[in-house]
């Protein structure tokens, strides 16, 4: 496996000393030296000027064809220094001044321009080199350039990417949400609004209040700690109270003066009111959220989420007391609690009158609470079912509300025998039917209670 090259960016700048490449002039001086060594060994006193060609030819040629015209000259210098220093021929009686002038100054000359000739030739090779070296350091530079664009649009995909999966599953959540939300049960109102709060703010922590005497009481709560110090009762004469139910203003800590109202107890606070009316039935508040998404689209959605809250909720409640005021509950077919006290009394003094036993079973349904809205509607239907198989025509089952998950047969004409062999049925009715019920087989308690026996007469 190749190791893969230096960049030139990264790589060093050629040491020189007296404008000279300091390699050069080692290698120079080196050679010149151990050629003047060599001299000096093979007893050839007068530095080679009988051999042909002079080995100080090498040396400058070498050095003009590696290092080019400067390099070049400063070894034809030299040699021509280590050639003539001391070293000066005879001058010949057959030679005049300029033959005697041309013959000592003829190497060195030629050393000189052979320098200058030959390290023009390395001159454009080096000049071809450098441009190369700068073509690819421009090329190494948009290589990086390019490199760090590349990473960043995949990073930009990357979010991207992100924020469209996290669109596609706050809208499966907003939609789940919103469909849990249909329900005309308050408890599942709530629920489901804690979930679309959660989908479509993305907070830490909110709460929702409700209306009720003395100031909004705390109905829901979603992320808060043991340490928090959130207020769990708004009194009516708080700053907060006037604002919400009074004014009905959508409060965020972005203005300094509905920050003071806030009082550090969140970062928005909105009315739950009926749009219809006016009727304020509760706050929605967000105690802590992320920076990025308190935005104003975020206080737009939050105007609505509190509208939208707000209709559930009443709609809700409406469909709870028409339930209630009602005679049968839809949901199970079961007579209301409403219609439960004034049926009683009125068998119960028929039963005193007509002289006929009149008992009640009491059924209730045990740990309500580790089962959801749903099941225990889903129960209570099981329940209903098994007493239209077991009982009679005369006798009528109820739901109390008043006291959760229990409900009451009245069964006219019935002792407390009878009344027993009737909770036998039922009992063995619920067994055979709330097997494989979400969150674990129910558990039931039964009572029988006689409102009237003749034999009090």
């Amino acid at each position: 496996m190749t190791d893969k090259p230096t960049p030139l960016s990264t790589m060093p700048e050629r040491k020189k000393r007296f404008g000279l490449r300091h390699s050069a002039l080692v290698e120079m001086s080196l050679a010149l030296g151990l050629l003047l060594a060599a001299g000096v060994i093979w007893h050839d006193h007068n530095r080679f000027w009988s051999a042909n060609p002079h080995p100080f030819w090498f040396v400058v040629l070498f050095i003009a064809g590696k290092y080019g015209t400067r390099e070049g000259l400063a070894a034809a210098l030299l040699a021509s220094i280590a050639l003539l220093f001391g070293n000066l021929p005879v001058q010949l009686v057959s030679q005049d001044a300029y033959a005697y002038a041309f013959f000592v100054a003829k190497l060195p000359i030629l050393w000189l321009a052979s320098a200058v000739l030959f390290g023009e030739l390395r001159q454009m090779h080096i000049h071809e080199r450098n441009r190369l070296e700068e073509a690819v350091r421009e090329a190494e530079k948009r290589e990086h350039r390019i490199a760090e664009s590349y990473q960043k649009v995949k990073d930009i995909k990357y979010q991207l990417e992100l924020r469209l999966a996290g669109q596609l599953r706050s809208s499966i959540a907003i939609y789940h949400a919103a469909r849990s939300m249909e329900s005309l049960q308050p408890g599942e109102v709530l629920s489901g609004l804690e979930s679309l709060v959660s989908a479509v703010m993305n907070p830490d922590q909110f709460s929702i209040y409700t209306l009720g005497e003395g100031g909004l009481n705390i109905a829901l709560r979603h992320g808060w700690k043991k340490d928090d110090a959130y207020a769990g009762r708004i009194a009516v004469s708080s700053p907060l109270y006037r604002a919400i139910v009074a004014e009905q203003k959508v409060l965020c800590v972005a203005s300094a003066a509905q920050e003071r109202i806030l009082a550090g107890d969140g970062i928005l606070a909105g009315p739950l009111a009926d749009r219809m009316t006016g009727e304020v039935i509760g706050m929605l508040k967000i105690e802590k959220i992320g920076f990025s998404d308190l935005n104003v689209s975020s206080l737009e959605a939050f105007s609505t989420l509190c509208e939208w809250a707000a209709l559930a909720i009443i709609n809700a409640r409406k469909y709870q007391q028409s339930r209630e005021s009602g005679l049968i509950n839809p949901d199970n077919r079961l007579f209301s609690t409403h219609y439960l006290k004034h049926y009683t009394d009125h068998m119960s003094a028929l039963a005193s009158r007509a002289g006929f036993d009149l008992a009640m079973l009491t059924i209730r349904l045990k740990d309500a609470a580790r089962f959801d809205a749903a099941t225990r509607l889903h129960i209570s239907g099981i329940l209903a079912n098994a007493a239209h198989v077991a009982l009679r025509h005369i006798d009528m089952a109820f739901e109390q509300q008043a006291e959760g998950d229990a409900y009451s047969i009245l069964l006219p004409v019935t002792p407390r025998a009878g009344a027993e062999i009737v909770l036998k049925k039922i009992r063995d009715a619920l067994a055979s039917h709330t097997d494989g019920i979400t969150g674990g087989q129910p558990e039931f308690s039964f009572n029988i209670e006689m409102i009237y026996e003749k034999s009090e007469r």
